[in-house]
């Protein structure tokens, strides 16, 4: 996440005028609520090395156990806190993703696709693998939401760790949103970083989602029409543009358009000035 807030911040100096900052904090103030931050995950560590956030009902809580930890874990490695009481919660997180098979949940894969790359990318290459499998799998490939992802993704079968990935599982028919497909997104940039060669076309689909379901204003909204239009309950619900909602949209074509030249699969550059994709621009403005 750490690079995708600067990879954000580069795109919105280079694509808009310059104007006025506001007031200014601390350094001190600054690390002093990170510090807070920190230790207000450490207390919600469980014994096992896990994190589970409560009030959603058992079985979403129990759904989403290794994402959760997931969050919790990424939140930490970027803190950078010196405290070895962090760095222990860390490796405890840590033990509890790679003690569980890999979690069939979008939120769950983007996120452990980042937790493991920054820990270490060549150390975790087959699980990072996996997980990258399970979001090829789990986007939309045909209809109105193609190139769009729901929260449940193709699980691997059972063997996968003892005889490999075999072909892409198949996406479900619920519902795709913009919540979901960011995530899926920023799982693949960090796999394909790690080194997996996501194909192609999951990025062309991804892109032509975006730019496709980018309002007039240059905003998003939480739904797609295409998702309003696939789903026949979903048809006079509005899903009006939001400054969150338009972030998740603005922030992923843009890490889409830089990915699709890549041709080594670990690394993208910031876009020059003069060639900043007007889906970015728009979503910025």
């Amino acid at each position: 996440m750490r690079n995708a807030a600067c990879f954000l911040l580069a795109t919105a100096l280079i694509c808009v005028p310059a104007s006025p900052l506001p007031a200014q904090v601390s350094r001190a103030e600054v690390e002093d609520a990170i510090d807070q931050g920190v230790q207000l995950i450490l207390d919600k560590q469980a014994e096992d090395g896990s994190w589970r956030f409560t009030g959603r009902g058992p079985e979403k809580e129990k759904k989403w156990l290794v994402g959760q930890t997931a969050l919790a874990v990424l939140a930490l490695q970027h803190a950078r806190s010196k405290r070895a009481e962090a760095h222990l919660a860390i490796k405890k997180g840590m033990s509890y993703i790679l003690q569980h098979p890999p979690e069939p949940q979008t939120y769950s894969a983007g996120l452990v696709e980042q937790v493991l790359y920054w820990d270490s990318a060549s150390k975790h290459r087959k699980l990072i693998g996996a997980y990258a499998w399970m979001l090829c799998g789990g986007q939309k490939r045909d209809g109105l939401e193609m190139g769009s992802w729901s929260y449940e993704l193709p699980a691997p079968p059972a063997d996968w760790a003892r005889n490999g990935l075999r072909q892409f599982g198949t996406a479900t028919g619920a519902r795709s949103d913009n919540s979901n497909s960011q995530f899926g997104i920023l799982g693949l940039v960090y796999a394909q970083k790690a080194g997996y060669q996501v194909p192609r076309e999951v990025w062309v689909r991804a892109r032509d989602y975006y730019v496709g379901g980018q309002h007039a204003s240059g905003g998003w909204g939480y739904l797609s029409e295409g998702t309003r239009q696939a789903h026949p309950k979903l048809k006079n619900r509005a899903s009006p543009e939001s400054m969150n909602m338009t972030l998740a949209g603005t922030f992923p074509i843009y890490l889409v358009e830089y990915m699709l030249p890549d041709t080594r699969h670990r690394q993208f550059n910031a876009p020059k000035s003069n060639d900043c994709p007007d889906t970015v621009r728009n979503g910025l403005s």
